[in-house]
C-alpha cells in the first residue's frame, strides 16, 4: 500500500473518531440527518433541542459533554439531536447556520406553510444562553406547553410522549368549560401531560365513550389502559383520582435533582458564550463568511473536505459519559371497554 494511500486511510479514521467522540449510536443526543429530520422532529409533538455542529470546531468540543449531560437529564421530557453540518449541509442551508454551535428549539406545534400547505414546520427559535448542562435544561424546561391540543390525527403523537408520564385528555363540549380545569392543571403540572379535546372531535369521544362534559380522560403510562372520569371537576375526588396515575416528583423535581450530581462550572469554555466558529464556505478556494473574506490560511482547497488539521487548538473534555435508564416503550392503546370511575369508586 502506497504512503498517498494510508495517508488516506488514516485522514479517514480521525475523522470518524472526531465525529464518534461528540455523540454516539447509543447517546441520548439523537443523530438527525437529512433522511430523518422529519420523521422524528417535525414529525413528533415533542420539544426538540437540535446543535447544528461541525467536528472541527473547539467550541463545539467544549460544549459537547454539557449538551449530552442536559439530553440525559431530560430524557423522555425533551428530545436532543445533532446534526453535523459540514455533512448534513442541506439542513445547515434551511435553517440558515452562520456559526458553530448553534442550539436550535423547535416547539411542539406542528404547522402549515402559507407557501405550501402541505409542508410542516415547527416555530424555532435560536438558543443563546450560557453552555452549561444547567442553562440548557433550564431554558427546555421553560419550552414546555402546559398542554397539547389532542385530535383523532394527533392523538398517536400525543401518546408518544414521555413514556414514563400517564397523560390527561380535559374534554370539553363549551368555551365556558375551560376555566374549570385551570385547578387541575396547576396542582398536576409536570406530574401529569395535558391534553385538551374538543367533544366536536366524535371519533375520539365514541373511542372513549364520553357522554358528559367537562370530563377526563387518563391513559396510564404502564400499560395504555384508559379511564375516564365524568364527575364534578372541581370536587376533591377529581384530585383524588388523577393522584393516583400521578408521577410522585414532577419533572421540575427530577431535573433539578439529575443536575445536582454534576460538578457544574458557570461557563466550562473560557471563551465568551456567544463566540461561535463561523461556518466555512468549502465551494471556493478562498472562501467567505457571511462577505467576509477569508485569510488564505484558513481556506480550505477544492479538492479537500474538512481536515481534523484545521481544527483550534485542543482544548480538555471535560465531561463525563453519562448511562441512562432504559425508556419504558410506549404500546398501543388496548382493545376493549373502557374503565369508567365515579366518586364512589375506591382509589
Amino acid at each position: 500500500m502506497s504512503a498517498k494511500s494510508l495517508l488516506c486511510l488514516a485522514f479517514l479514521f480521525s475523522t470518524v473518531l472526531v465525529v464518534q467522540a461528540f455523540y454516539g449510536p447509543s447517546s441520548d443526543v439523537e443523530k438527525l440527518t437529512s433522511e430523518n429530520f422529519k420523521e422524528k422532529v417535525l414529525d413528533s409533538a415533542d420539544v426538540w433541542l437540535v446543535e447544528f455542529f461541525a467536528p472541527w470546531c473547539g467550541h463545539c468540543k467544549v460544549f459537547a459533554p454539557e449538551f449530552l449531560k442536559a439530553a440525559t437529564t431530560l430524557k423522555g421530557v425533551i428530545r436532543f439531536g445533532a446534526v453535523n453540518a459540514e455533512v448534513q449541509k442541506a439542513l445547515a442551508d434551511k435553517y440558515e447556520i452562520k456559526g458553530y454551535p448553534t442550539v436550535k428549539y423547535f416547539s411542539h406545534e406542528l404547522q402549515r406553510t402559507t407557501d405550501d400547505p402541505n409542508a410542516i414546520m415547527k416555530h424555532t427559535e435560536d438558543f443563546s444562553g450560557s453552555r452549561t448542562a444547567k442553562s440548557v435544561a433550564e431554558y427546555a424546561l421553560s419550552k414546555l406547553p402546559s398542554k397539547y391540543a389532542v385530535t383523532s390525527e394527533s392523538l398517536h403523537r400525543f401518546l408518544a410522549l414521555n413514556p414514563k408520564v400517564s397523560k390527561v385528555i380535559l374534554c370539553f363540549n363549551s368555551s365556558s368549560q375551560l376555566p374549570v380545569f385551570e385547578p387541575i392543571e396547576a396542582q398536576f403540572r409536570h406530574r401529569l401531560i395535558f391534553g385538551i379535546l374538543n367533544a366536536t372531535d366524535k371519533a375520539l369521544t365514541h373511542k372513549y365513550h364520553l357522554v358528559h362534559f367537562p370530563s377526563l380522560v387518563v391513559i396510564r403510562h404502564l400499560d395504555n389502559s384508559a379511564h375516564v372520569y365524568e364527575n364534578d371537576l372541581s370536587s376533591a375526588s377529581a384530585g383524588k383520582f388523577l393522584n393516583v396515575f400521578a408521577a410522585r416528583k414532577s419533572v421540575v423535581e427530577a431535573v433539578q435533582q439529575g443536575l445536582a450530581k454534576y460538578s457544574l462550572s458557570a461557563e466550562p469554555s473560557r471563551r465568551p458564550d456567544n463566540e461561535q466558529s463561523p461556518r466555512r464556505d468549502t465551494n471556493t478556494r478562498s472562501g467567505t463568511v457571511e462577505g467576509k473574506h477569508l485569510p488564505s490560511e484558513t481556506a480550505l482547497p477544492l479538492s479537500e473536505t474538512v481536515s481534523v488539521d484545521a481544527q483550534p487548538e485542543s482544548v480538555e473534555d471535560r465531561g463525563e459519559d453519562v448511562v441512562a435508564p432504559e425508556a419504558v416503550p410506549a404500546r398501543d392503546l388496548p382493545d376493549g371497554p373502557i374503565a369508567a370511575v365515579d366518586e364512589k369508586d375506591e382509589l
